[in-house]
């Protein structure tokens, strides 16, 4: 029994690195699968999730409410809590492995406030903190979140983030003010979310030069962009901040925090692009600038006639932005990491002619986020939502994912997913690339190779990297027959898969699944635990020089300026029935990445 313990301990130390998340150090994962969920690790999955929902445009009807999905490779409970209307849990529910459950909350449960349907200026109010009005989610296990916000004509989601991934600085991507702002707003969002106690805020107003915010809690303070505004926030709290005015914006602007914070952006529902009608509710939560990489591939919305629109961020002044084969060919230059439009951040289309994918690079760290356009943009039946664009360096061997239809819930018409792959010259699929649908009853995967999908290869995306190179990577749509739990694997390469879907006048788009590598710290050694096992198999506390000492885990190396720090400790409570774990009461407040040293005891 004590060496099952030691090899399991061992191993639950070795996989809780840090990096203001989980750290990209080297583990074996083949010697602790058996102990621990094979969740746990630099990814989107974690044990909280701080989340937040604008106001939808809700015009009626008896399905709007927001939906959150839920999955784990493991039996977990999970619990929901939203601090305005109690300290104590909301929702409770309990996941099956490698299955979802959906957690359904009403619209004047989940946002600050609800605005009805037809986006009246009436309807808006002014940016202020709302105490309390964030969605605090916990589990025993790591487990995958989505949230959907899901009304009758205006819908869209986002890949949840945990909380040991999250940082303290972040550029916005919310998309433009497209109503004449007189009787109707179609409202930038912005939400900044408090994970702790007294974390300090600062956001510096970007957008454009019809931008206007008018802060509530400052008896109503008007603000231009390129001036900087401050909030406290507890655990739990949702400054929500909405750009006011026609054509005004929110992109570009800045959020620095003293502490990790979550930051969700979106808008009510604009016109994508300003003049093309068809609005719908967009949301997406914004990576820390720490994970931003320096490729994106922007894959081309199945049946558009036209490209999707992107907006390109740079974490750095003067970063040059490459296009495709292009070499050293410069198509944008920032001038400032944060700002108004044509400074710090720029809109761009590949073409309006045809429907085309593209490779942007970069010779510092960027982010690209994705802009599908409304419907009347080329005829065809497809509603705005916004999407996170992955970079390479965040790209996965193993996805899973679910339609926001599954289990009977309120989906959509068709689902699809862009896959993006490498493959030889002529676009042969490789053998080992397997999508499959997890099959409720037993949670096994029925796995397919993806070409018995289909043979085709799918779209070419111009990557620099292999101009000269019978390596090519490519874009290959799929339509998902029907709504599960979906998963993606290919061992041979890191792979990447957007998922989208549409219904009449509705939308959704966000990435399934990413790594959460901080790339700023090139952090390559896993932490050491050191402890004493004494004779019952317990760490227990222990007698030195006259004080009680804790077992501890420390992380790696020594240099400060490599080493990321402590993110997550998870106690696998499954494969643990007989021990209890416990983190030392002084240091179970401790924030990712600023801690190198944890006490604890088992």
């Amino acid at each position: 029994m004590f060496n099952s313990f030691r090899n399991f301990l061992l191993a639950l130390m070795a996989m809780c690195i840090a990096m203001s998340g989980i750290s990209n150090a080297q583990v074996d994962l083949k010697k602790i699968k058996e102990q621990l969920p094979k969740l746990l690790g630099a990814t989107n999955q974690g044990t909280e999730f701080v989340l937040a929902f604008h106001p939808a445009r809700e015009e009626g009807g008896p399905n709007n409410a927001i939906r959150i999905y839920i999955s784990s490779s493991v039996e977990t409970d999970v619990q929901l809590t939203i601090p305005f209307f109690s300290d104590q849990p909301y929702k409770f529910a309990r996941t099956k492995p490698n299955d979802i459950i959906e957690i359904k909350l009403l619209p004047n449960e989940a946002q600050p406030y609800t605005r009805g349907g037809g986006g009246l200026v009436s309807t808006l109010k002014h940016t202020q903190v709302w105490p309390g009005r964030g969605i605090i989610i916990e589990a025993d296990a790591p487990i995958i979140v989505y949230g959907v916000s899901r009304c009758d004509y205006s819908s869209d989601g986002f890949l949840a983030i945990p909380t040991h991934a999250l940082d303290k600085k972040y550029i916005v991507s919310s998309y433009r003010e497209t109503a004449d702002f007189i009787d109707q707003s179609l409202t930038p969002y912005v939400s900044i979310v408090g994970i702790y106690d007294n974390t300090l805020v600062t956001f510096s107003f970007g957008g454009n030069n019809n931008s206007r915010i008018i802060n509530a809690d400052e008896a109503n303070k008007g603000y231009s962009p390129g001036q900087a505004i401050n909030a406290t926030l507890n655990r739990g709290d949702d400054w929500l901040i909405a750009s006011e005015g026609a054509r005004s914006d929110l992109g570009g602007s800045m959020v620095a925090a003293n502490k990790p914070v979550a930051v969700i952006s979106g808008n009510h529902c604009p016109y994508i692009p300003t003049e093309v009608q068809g609005c719908n509710f967009i949301i997406e939560q914004e990576y820390p600038m720490n994970a931003w990489g320096k490729k994106y591939y922007v894959t081309p919305i199945i049946g558009r006639k036209k490209s999707s629109e992107i907006r390109l961020f740079a974490k750095e002044a003067h970063t040059q932005f490459y296009r495709d084969y292009n070499g050293p060919q410069t198509f944008w230059e920032n001038t400032s990491v944060w700002g108004i439009e044509g400074r710090a951040w720029q809109t761009y289309r590949a073409s309006t002619d045809t429907n085309v994918g593209m490779v942007v690079t970069a010779n510092k760290p960027i982010e690209i986020v994705q802009y599908n356009p409304g419907n009347e943009d080329d005829g065809i039946s497809s509603n705005p939502f916004q999407m996170i664009l992955i970079p390479e360096e965040q790209f996965l061997n193993d996805i899973i994912f679910n339609t926001p239809g599954i289990r009977g819930g309120y989906g959509f018409n068709s689902n699809y997913i862009n896959i993006v792959y490498k493959s030889d010259s002529k676009g042969q699929i490789p053998d080992d690339l397997e999508l499959g649908d997890v099959l409720p009853s037993t949670g096994q995967t029925n796995w397919r190779k993806l070409k018995d999908w289909s043979s085709e290869p799918g779209n070419l995306l111009k990557d620099p990297d292999y101009i000269n190179s019978p390596i090519k990577v490519f874009s290959k749509t799929v339509r998902l027959p029907y709504d599960a739990v979906w998963r993606l694997k290919c061992p041979t390469q890191k792979i990447m898969a957007y998922a989208y879907g549409f219904s009449l006048y509705d939308a959704y788009g966000f990435p399934t699944s990413a790594a959460m590598v901080d790339l700023e710290k090139p952090d390559t050694v896993a932490p050491v635990p050191y402890y004493t096992q004494l004779c019952d198999g317990t760490t227990d506390t222990t007698i030195t020089d006259g004080k009680q000492q804790y077992s501890y885990v420390i992380d790696m190396p020594d240099d400060a300026d490599i080493r990321s720090n402590m993110a997550s400790i998870i106690f696998d409570k499954n494969n643990s029935t007989n021990y209890g774990f416990d983190i030392k009461q002084v240091e179970k407040g401790w924030v990712p990445g600023e801690q190198r040293m944890v006490h604890w005891k088992a």
